[in-house]
């Protein structure tokens, strides 16, 4: 098994981990670890029986597919709580699901930019031969450039309480299970251009706002005046280092 936690991966030339076997044995953990700039292969790139990629960043990496990060053939995976912003691929730019069944969670996908315009710059989840099942619940996916934001087979995946935003291609393929719950909406950030993706203290992607869905995205209120006190940027994002 692998246990990376609080780890800064940063401009390797050939992607920074690959397994396409599965020999990081039977569990592959990733929790609070910095993929940086890296080329070639992008972040992340794994399978396995089981994979957990939680309160990680990953940010300007590029591959061919999944620039951010790549996952395939696992069967209990968890992705919860990263940033996916600024990464690119000729093929799914941010990140990329392959005939893996777990859940997809309270992540915020920001900015991430697909060359091709029909397979999500966002996420990308696929299935060759129809495996696997992807709960996709509380994220942001926003900002998305060239192609639309995500792009799913309808059978092998179900979608609740996510916020979508200024992506001009499109927010999601024809096929996509888009739920009541699921919304269009400016998540407010604090500061995009400057990295800031908190939220204001008015934004629906807040719990007070946001019905019963509860937290959407990776981060709570960074700037604004309501009732509860704003944290800064600085100490937020110090977390994910």
């Amino acid at each position: 098994s692998v246990l990376a936690e609080d780890c800064v991966f940063e401009g390797g030339t050939g992607g920074v981990l690959y397994d396409g076997t599965g020999s990081f044995g039977p569990s592959a953990v990733f929790r609070r670890c910095r993929f940086l700039d890296n080329v070639g292969g992008g972040g992340l790139n794994v399978n396995g029986p089981q994979v957990i990629v939680e309160d990680c960043w990953f940010e300007g990496n590029r591959a061919f597919g999944g620039g951010g990060f790549r996952v395939q053939q696992v069967d209990d995976l968890l992705v919860r709580r990263n940033v996916v912003v600024g990464n690119s691929a000729a093929a799914q730019g941010g990140g990329s699901i392959s005939r893996s069944y777990g859940i997809v969670a309270e992540n915020t996908f920001h900015g991430n930019v697909s060359d091709f315009e029909v397979d999500g710059a966002n996420l990308n989840i696929s299935s060759a031969d129809g495996s696997g099942f992807i709960a996709i619940e509380n994220n942001i996916f926003s900002g998305a450039r060239g192609s639309h934001a995500v792009d799913v087979p309808q059978v092998i995946t179900s979608s609740s309480c996510n916020v979508f935003w200024d992506n001009p291609l499109g927010n999601v393929n024809i096929n996509y299970p888009w739920d009541p719950t699921d919304t269009i909406q400016d998540p407010q950030y604090c500061d995009p251009e400057a990295g800031d993706l908190t939220v204001s203290g008015t934004s629906p992607c807040l719990p007070a706002f946001s019905g019963t869905c509860g937290q959407i995205g990776a981060f709570g209120q960074g700037c604004g005046s309501v009732s509860v006190e704003s944290e800064s940027w600085s100490r937020i994002k110090g977390a994910y280092r």
